[in-house]
């Protein structure tokens, strides 16, 4: 254990592949971190594909920087991980997966693998296309003047992908995607996240290839 969490920590490849469940069939499907980098959330879809499929989730490392006023593009993130997965899956079929605020990471990585010729479909989970907007460190005192707050708490990271580049989080507020022909499903929670508008968004994204798949439940189960 001890020698696997030094090689994690070490890893200095952009975009390392983390396997969710031990499962040997194909196709795998490939799931992309959350805003906080983490898989919480496919723990357990993990472990009922097990018979099915195996699952792969996307771990970003040197790819982003804790530095807020780092520039690193949602293109630059994207297309990393496209060339890992097109690395692993060779001439396979390839499932990329979004679930929550991974749903913009898993569009635009597939749009990437469609341009390169690859056979790829999208599953989105809850995908909630918009990161809320993030305040520049000029605003602060404003803020703290306006809610009359002593301090405003620094932006929450998490271990694997760190969105405090208020740039990125910039785009990834008023990220508009490009269309293309991506078969896609969409699951929607009852009590999920993905609102009218997000549907109307994801539709004109993807057109006739995307089909909306009503389940029961709320956003985290």
């Amino acid at each position: 254990l001890a020698d696997v969490v030094t090689d994690q920590a070490t890893d200095l490849s952009p975009v390392t592949l983390v396997p969710l469940n031990t499962s040997k069939q194909r196709p795998v499907i490939y799931a992309m971190p959350g805003r906080w980098g983490h898989f919480a959330g496919y723990h357990a879809l993990g472990k009922a594909l097990e018979p099915y499929s195996h699952l792969r989730g996307l771990r970003f490392n040197t790819l982003l920087s804790n530095d807020p006023k780092a520039s690193i593009t949602l293109d630059e993130i994207t297309q990393s991980a496209s060339d890992a997965i097109a690395r692993d899956a060779k001439h396979s079929p390839i499932v990329s997966m979004g679930f929550s605020s991974g749903g913009t990471f898993a569009y635009e990585t597939a749009r990437h693998l469609k341009l390169q010729g690859h056979a790829v479909s999208l599953v989105l989970i809850d995908a909630k296309p918009l990161f809320e907007p993030m305040y520049p460190p000029a605003w602060k005192q404003i803020l703290r003047q306006i809610l009359g707050r002593k301090r405003i708490e620094k932006p929450k990271r998490g271990p694997n992908m760190s969105l405090v580049s208020f740039k990125l989080r910039e785009t990834l507020h008023t990220w508009k995607p490009h269309p293309v022909d991506l078969e896609t499903v969409l699951f929607c929670p009852e009590e999920g996240v993905v609102t009218p508008e997000y549907r109307k968004l994801w539709k004109r994204a993807l057109g006739d290839h995307i089909t909306f798949e009503n389940i029961p439940g709320e956003h985290l189960g």
